[in-house]
């Protein structure tokens, strides 16, 4: 807001959409194939055509929870696994089977997009699951200071690489204090 608003002299008070029930949940060991989430029900704008691949070609094996929409047009998914209307105990199961990283890529075009921080990275917070987000986003800027995920590139292996390293569990501790912190009030987002 100070960038956008600079003469502002009274900044709009931040409430942060903390909602969630946070659970401690482990990260899984590095055995499993990881896997992509994304969870929500827009599905425009979110980048999902970079997933619709097979798991060999991704690295990942992709896990969806459309809440009750489904893919965009032009996206197949035929290699997705898709999940019910009642997905916190499903996204609880599979991140005890393997590592698990969220989707929250957005198409950057829109203002908005750039700026959000979309419920599903305060779910990825409450499940100790580190994030994926686009470059050049806000959500990449968090990603960056708080160690809690990875920003996308163009080559997803890596990003299964690195899903399968210790800087998973690195990720997953950085995202564990930082949802601490801002339940805490000593950190905003």
């Amino acid at each position: 807001m100070r960038r956008l608003h600079p003469t502002l002299t009274t900044l709009p008070r931040i409430v942060t959409n903390d909602v969630y029930s946070h659970q401690e949940i482990e990260a899984a060991s590095a055995r499993e194939v990881p896997a992509l989430v994304y969870l929500g029900r827009g599905t425009r704008g979110r980048l999902l055509e970079r997933l619709d691949a097979s798991p060999e070609q991704l690295g990942f094996q992709v896990h969806a929870w459309f809440l009750g929409s489904a893919p965009p047009s032009g996206v197949r998914g035929e290699h997705w696994k898709q999940g019910t209307l009642n997905y916190e105990p499903e996204v609880s199961s599979l991140m005890r089977q393997r590592r698990c990283l969220m989707w929250c890529c957005l198409d950057t075009r829109a203002l908005s997009y750039r700026l959000a921080t979309p419920n599903k990275f305060f779910q990825a917070l409450a499940l100790c699951m580190p994030i994926v987000a686009s470059p050049g986003t806000y959500l990449a800027e968090l990603v960056e200071r708080f160690g809690i995920g990875t920003i996308a590139d163009d080559d997803l292996s890596k990003l299964a690489a690195l899903a399968s390293s210790d800087t998973y569990l690195t990720w997953v501790k950085n995202v564990r204090s930082l949802r601490v912190q801002i339940r805490s009030g000593t950190q905003t987002v």
